[in-house]
């Protein structure tokens, strides 16, 4: 386990789908995050640990285009990221914030019929089958657990290349939190994605991940990898 190792120096991999060199992002002149070098590799969970104003969220914010990042690059597939996050998501990078915005007044089923109407839904099902009994409720009706797990759902259906997830699983009941990093550490490998998840401490994804960096005050405290 990482906890009772040593964390090994993180090596150049050609399996790195995203890479950034010293980025600063924040808001105008305000740096939230400084100087932050990360590889996100494929076919891995990817983990970022820190609590809140840890940095982790606006790392990926910045990587998804909703934050401007001040200085640095980000490098996506060897080319350099640039765009809106729309353009991004076109390019293979979807991005499920810790609280999405789904669509209240529409049904569970017609929130994830927004990312595809021929999707199979027979693993979200298998994962989540609270979304399935309340599959004609609209998401107003739904637990804040089950509205994550929509927001969840999504991000998976969307089947991106890289994948970042803040927080999977906050308001999730253990047992499904468990069962959703498994499945995530599962997906990764067969669709050769890289999946990056954001954790408030290491016991949440010590099992799951391949790569770690613990950030604090907007930097990197320590990073490296797993052997998972």
């Amino acid at each position: 386990m990482l906890a009772k190792k040593e964390i090994m120096k993180q090596e150049n991999s050609p399996e790195a789908i995203l890479t950034t060199e010293k980025l600063v992002a924040g808001y105008g002149e305000t740096k939230i995050i400084d100087e932050i070098s990360v590889k996100f590799y494929r076919g891995k969970i990817n983990a970022l640990i820190g609590t809140n104003g840890a940095g982790c969220s606006t790392l990926l914010k910045a990587i998804a285009g909703i934050i401007p990042v001040i200085s640095g690059k980000i490098l996506f597939e060897g080319k350099k990221l640039t765009g809106t996050q729309e353009e991004r998501y076109k390019k293979g990078i979807c991005f499920v914030p810790e609280r999405k915005a789904i669509f209240e007044r529409l049904s569970v089923k017609e929130n994830l019929e927004l990312v595809g109407r021929k999707k199979n839904y027979d693993e979200i099902f298998a994962l989540f089958p609270d979304l399935k009994k309340k599959w004609k409720l609209p998401a107003w009706k739904l637990s804040g657990g089950q509205k994550q797990m929509i927001a969840i759902s999504q991000g998976i259906l969307s089947d991106k290349k890289l994948l970042l997830i803040d927080n999977p699983v906050k308001g999730l009941y253990k047992k499904i939190a468990e069962d959703l990093l498994l499945f995530l550490k599962r997906l990764a490998k067969s669709k050769n994605a890289a999946i990056v998840l954001k954790a408030d401490k290491i016991d949440t994804v010590e099992r799951i991940a391949g790569t770690f960096y613990f950030l604090n005050a907007g930097k990197i405290i320590k990073g490296g990898n797993n052997a998972c």
